[in-house]
């Protein structure tokens, strides 16, 4: 392509498929954008900007509306059903009020912490630190017993706002969900799939929210627009095909294989950061 670089385009990809796995995989795709560029030198300030995560985030927002439309359109359907179906009714209505409240609180605290959430958050040695101190809450919110009937809107709302702590890079949306789900006792699958379900609204809404912003940055035109296209398309690939097969993935084996990824990656990053 005229004007782009091969390397970063081959960084761009890149770091579109990390966003894509790791949006949706329970170790923080923030961390690992704010890391990777830092660890392997990406000299590209573009890569490395605010402005290229939130691009790639929208690349996510797409593949979780394509990849949960069949599960919404389940839950609606279930929640439509009359006040006296003592099918999937009532369990439907409850945790869709859950997805509203959490997905409200979200947003709300997300747009009052934003300025704050762009700059003081986005400290390396605050990444690597969350995501070994996520991993050892998650890896041990997951040997708890669960039970299905414990999927209450209490629990279900606590669980979904537990998101709002994803504005921490090190932080996972659906480890911060599934973590304080299991917590709350909840069971593996029980879990996850909430987790899923109120990822859509939140990703969405959030990748609306900042769309404007990014297509007035300076940064987003001329040759920059396809180190943005092609990290967008990545993320949404790659994204849509991992979306589509965690939550199975989780339910069968938990989430220890995570838990230690996330553990080796921070304590890495903290040792080099010591030594440099």
């Amino acid at each position: 392509m005229v004007g782009v670089d091969t390397a970063e385009l081959l960084w761009a990809i890149g770091l579109g498929i990390v966003q894509g796995i790791t949006e949706f995989v329970p170790v923080s795709s923030s961390a690992h954008l704010l890391l990777i560029p830092e660890l392997l030198g990406a000299e590209n300030k573009v890569l490395r900007s605010l402005d290229f995560s939130v691009a790639l985030h929208l690349g996510t927002a797409l593949a979780i509306s394509a990849a949960m439309a069949p599960a919404w359109w389940r839950l609606l359907r279930a929640a439509a059903r009359p006040a006296n179906d003592r099918g999937k009714g009532p369990g439907a209505r409850v945790m869709l009020a859950a997805i509203v409240l959490a997905s409200t609180v979200t947003g709300i605290v997300g747009i009052l912490v934003e300025d704050l959430a762009e700059s003081a958050f986005r400290e390396p040695a605050l990444a690597a630190s969350v995501l070994v101190v996520g991993g050892v809450l998650m890896y041990l919110a997951d040997r708890l017993p669960g039970n299905p009937d414990r999927s209450r809107f209490r629990n279900l709302a606590l669980a979904g706002s537990a998101q709002v702590l994803a504005l921490v890079p090190g932080v996972s949306r659906s480890g911060a969900i599934f973590t304080v789900a299991r917590s709350l006792g909840m069971d593996r699958r029980s879990a996850i799939d909430f987790a899923f379900l109120l990822m859509a609204p939140v990703v969405i809404g959030a990748a609306a929210y900042r769309l404007p912003g990014l297509i007035g940055s300076p940064e987003f035109g001329g040759e920059n627009l396809t180190l943005y296209a092609v990290g967008i398309l990545s993320a949404a690939g790659s994204g849509y095909l991992v979306a589509r097969a965690l939550p199975g993935l989780v339910a069968r084996s938990g989430v220890a294989g995570f838990c230690v990824y996330r553990m080796l990656l921070g304590a890495v990053v903290l040792v080099r950061l010591v030594v440099a």
